[in-house]
């Protein structure tokens, strides 16, 4: 009797292990599942492990969303997040001046809002394809083929612009849009290149009577500058010669003026001599004249006191 109750017990748990273990599960790097709960969107798993509840929460299909090469590696609940290479089909355009034209293009892309792709588009590759196609064809037809064949940047750029407008709706990010190739038809190709060929012989002609023209500009601004610099050095010449004159005059003037103060100088001091010499001449001829009078003096003076004193001695006998 016991042993019935693990026999049962035991299946139970296994299974309810197992129901547990279901709801355990992993999404690779770079991938996206969608989880819908009893038919209604719940959330995005990204990559790494993930929950759910058993039987209540299950994944989209979305294999629609993936290029055909990515669907096997993906399978059909993965949504590849990788930028993706979408290699648009060569297709016939007609440009604005009714050339046709067989345009090449590539288109990169990823999805970056997965619930977005999921339910917003039923086959997404496709309508990206169409709508590139269209947007091609309406790009091309407003430009002549002059005008398609130079402004490549431009038309990438405006193609971009519009793809990315028309696919934000549905989760997806445009990341780059180039026209690989443009090719005109065949007769057309060889007038182009004929006319290419033209254009760079004239070029070439263009550029090198340019370049004479330029070597001839040079030599005559060389024989420019070689007459201005002869002639600069020639006015240096004579500023210098002129300078060196100048100083010799001035050299002599100074050497006359000096002489003729010395001269001066000389005549003055001898002026002074002469002076001094005639000033001693007087004084030694007063000196010699007072002398001559206080002599004659002095004799008067004596023959008055021998005349005194004989007068005395007279007086005396008398």
């Amino acid at each position: 009797m016991f042993w019935i109750i693990p026999a049962v017990v035991i299946p139970i748990i296994i299974f309810i292990a197992l129901i547990l273990l279901r709801g355990f599960f992993t999404v690779p790097q770079s991938q996206a599942k969608v989880l819908e709960r009893l038919g209604k969107f719940k959330r995005v798993a990204f990559g790494g492990l993930n929950v759910r509840i058993p039987f209540l929460d299950v994944f989209r299909i979305v294999g629609h969303i993936n290029r055909p090469e990515h669907r096997k590696e993906c399978g059909l609940y993965c949504i590849d997040l990788r930028e993706q290479i979408f290699d648009v089909h060569k297709q016939q355009v007609i440009s604005k001046d009714n050339i046709n034209l067989e345009v090449d293009t590539i288109i990169y892309y990823k999805v970056i809002q997965p619930e977005k792709a999921a339910y917003g588009i039923t086959d997404l590759p496709k309508a990206i394809e169409q709508l590139a196609l269209t947007n091609i064809r309406n790009e091309f037809g407003r430009m002549d083929l002059d005008e398609a064949l130079g402004s490549r940047t431009q038309i990438n750029s405006h193609l971009k612009g519009v793809l990315e407008e028309a696919t934000s709706q549905w989760g997806v990010d445009i990341l780059r849009v180039e026209v690989q190739e443009l090719v005109p038809p065949s007769d057309l190709k060889d007038t182009m290149q004929k006319q290419m060929i033209a254009e760079r012989e004239r070029r070439a002609k263009v550029l090198y009577a340019q370049a004479e023209k330029e070597a001839l500009i040079l030599m005559a601004e060389g024989a420019k500058e070689q007459a201005v610099l002869e002639a600069e050095a020639q006015k240096t010449r004579d500023v210098l010669k002129a300078e060196a004159e100048k100083q010799r005059l001035l050299l002599e003037s100074e050497a006359k003026r000096d002489q003729l103060i010395m001269l001066a100088e000389g005549k003055r001091q001898a002026n002074l001599l002469e002076s001094e010499g005639e000033k001693a001449a007087r004084i030694n001829l007063a000196e010699a004249e007072a002398a001559s009078i206080y002599k004659e003096l002095n004799s008067q003076a004596e023959g008055y006191a021998q005349i005194s004193e004989a007068l005395n001695a007279q007086q005396g006998n008398d």
